[in-house]
């Protein structure tokens, strides 16, 4: 939320753009970002309406004249973004909420200050204060914000990767557990697919000494 902004706190919609397709590929481009659509929702919609079952993952359904939007972020999500920046949540101390707003990518800036109820007003003084909103750093460790340390199911690692598409992270958490482990996406690509399986993978989320502190002023 820039200054300008702010004046009765007027919270805005994020559109969502972010799909959780079936295409796990590691192609940046905008057709991995664009959802499939699917006749089902107009064949469910003729039929009984008490029959109609929510869209599978990654096929939105149509709404007429309404913005699809950004699913909130919760306390628990603040504080896996603290943690990455060495800040115990909640707090009230603006210094601390303006640095954990640094790795919070600006599409999701308007939800994490809503999520920050009453402690807002000592964000906003802090941001105030340095006459700027935070600038956007890089996340430390993607996978830290949607998987946990260690052994990690099939069902968590599939509720992650959900997790990180509805916020806009399918790209950079594809990318990064590519990278530290190419059984997860294996198994990954198999859970897309609808195929249930019970392996579990292992995830090392970066030591804090790895993890590079986004400087503040």
């Amino acid at each position: 939320m820039s200054v300008s902004e702010v004046q009765g706190h007027n919270v805005r919609s994020v559109p969502h753009t972010y799909g959780c397709g079936t295409d796990l590929t590691l192609d940046n481009t905008a057709a991995d970002e664009t959802d499939n659509q699917t006749n089902d929702a107009a064949d469910a919609h003729s039929g009984a309406m008490s029959n109609v079952q929510s869209p599978p993952i990654g096929h939105d359904s149509e709404v007429q004249d309404e913005e699809p939007t950004l699913p909130p972020i919760t306390v628990r999500d603040i504080a896996q973004y603290a943690e990455q920046v060495h800040v115990q949540y909640p707090t009230s101390n603006g210094a601390e909420l303006y640095k954990i707003a640094e790795i919070v990518p600006r599409h999701l800036r308007t939800a994490f200050e809503v999520a920050l109820g009453d402690a807002f007003t000592s964000y906003f003084e802090e941001v105030l204060r340095r006459e700027q909103d935070p600038p956007e750093r890089p996340i430390p460790d993607i996978l830290a914000l949607y998987l946990p340390n260690g052994f990690v199911s099939a069902k968590k690692l599939y509720n992650g990767y959900k997790h990180a598409c509805e916020m806009g992270h399918k790209m950079a958490f594809l990318t990064a557990l590519n990278d530290q482990n190419t059984k997860a996406v294996d198994h990954l690509k198999e859970l897309v697919a609808g195929r249930h399986i019970r392996e579990y993978v292992v995830i090392q989320h970066l030591p804090c000494e790895a993890k590079p502190i986004p400087m503040t002023q």
